[in-house]
């Protein structure tokens, strides 16, 4: 499942996202970042609870990192 944060991520990660602009929230994403069979689109979901705050992420197909 790719990795979903919460704020802004550092230069060297921007630098292989897209960025999506929706209201007043910038979504930076892979530029392979591909919707799971099955699903329509992808949904990013910000949820609350008490003092905790968290993304969760549905219909997208993970992504494999192989470092060298």
């Amino acid at each position: 499942m790719p990795e979903i944060l919460i704020g802004l991520p550092d230069s060297v990660e921007r630098a292989g996202c897209r960025l999506q602009e929706v209201d007043s929230i910038a979504l930076y994403f892979p530029a392979n970042l591909k919707v799971k069979e099955g699903f329509s689109h992808i949904r990013i979901r910000l949820r609350k609870f008490l003092f905790w705050d968290w993304l969760e992420i549905e219909g997208a197909q993970g992504i494999a990192k192989i470092s060298t």
